[in-house]
């Protein structure tokens, strides 16, 4: 599948001048075309250029987490929760870090209550964001259990 002119026109175009939407849409597409590393140094460029856009940190600990480099997903976790001490993706990552790469159940605990507390104050009429948000770890107990 090709992706259509005009996305060369815009990358093209990229050049000229930094926008931040630009540039992830750039992201996605070197994600697209599995260039994670890529996607990392495009995505790395946004934080520096745009460092009060936190959706550039939240692609930045994916795909970090993609190329499973937990110690930078994990601070990069951190920098987000500085910058917005209730974000529920970080909360998640750090949550996901406790439970598989640390194996630390006690402290799994306490980040999953975090993360759970975040989810009633920010959305708590938000079920499908409740869902997705406990999917990762239906997974991780459900691969445990067989």
């Amino acid at each position: 599948m090709h992706m259509p002119r005009r996305l060369g026109n815009t990358l093209t175009g990229l050049k000229e001048k930094a926008d931040v939407f630009a540039l992830m849409g750039k992201v996605h597409y070197y994600e697209y075309q599995h260039n994670y590393s890529g996607a990392l140094e495009t995505v790395n460029q946004v934080i520096v250029s745009f460092p009060g856009f936190l959706p550039a940190f939240i692609k930045n600990m994916k795909l970090l987490l993609t190329l499973q480099d937990w110690e930078q997903t994990v601070d990069t976790s951190q920098r987000l929760l500085q910058k917005d001490k209730n974000n529920l993706e970080a909360l998640r990552m750090l949550t996901l870090h406790s439970l598989c790469r640390e194996g630390d159940f006690t402290e799994s605990v306490n980040q999953l209550s975090n993360l759970i507390s975040s989810l009633v104050t920010q959305e708590p009429h938000s079920q499908e964001l409740f869902y997705r948000m406990s999917f990762a770890f239906t997974r991780v107990v459900l691969s445990g259990a067989s």
